[in-house]
């Protein structure tokens, strides 16, 4: 889920979809690295946080690790 979305933000959408759909896993994707935009999307219930610069590999690789519920970063 992107940070930037065109109605609201990706956190607050994060918020809203694992409210909705708790079982759902979301990983943050932003050009944001910062901290604060980082343990928001966390705070929220994504399962992860990945910047838009990753390769493929390193995004499959994300893909899985939350698939497998751990936390990937």
């Amino acid at each position: 889920m992107d940070i930037n979305l065109s109605d609201k933000t990706g956190i607050d959408l994060c918020k809203e979809v694992k409210v909705l759909y708790p079982s759902v896993f979301i990983i943050g994707l932003s050009t944001f690295n910062q901290h604060s935009f980082i343990s928001k999307m966390m705070d929220n219930g994504a399962s992860g946080y990945i910047l838009k610069n990753a390769t493929r590999p390193e995004l499959m690789e994300a893909i899985r690790t939350v698939y497998k519920r751990k936390v990937i970063f």
